[in-house]
């Protein structure tokens, strides 16, 4: 299985509109790219959950094409 890239540590907002505003902008690890979004991820004890924020731009985009 392919794995994101890991950047850094970051408390998750409290509103879904603050997590879908830093779903957009540039790529991390090319700043020529746009993002496709972000993954937050929390582990605690033995449970870990994941989610996807989805950059709005990129599907946008997709569905142009």
């Amino acid at each position: 299985m392919q794995q994101v890239p890991f950047v850094g540590y970051r408390e998750i907002p409290e509103t879904t509109d603050e997590i879908l505003q830093l779903a957009e902008g540039k790529s991390m690890l090319n700043v020529q790219t746009d993002r496709l979004g972000l993954v937050w991820g929390h582990e605690c004890d033995s449970n870990r959950i994941e989610f996807k924020a989805i950059s709005s731009a990129f599907l946008v985009d997709d569905r142009d094409s």
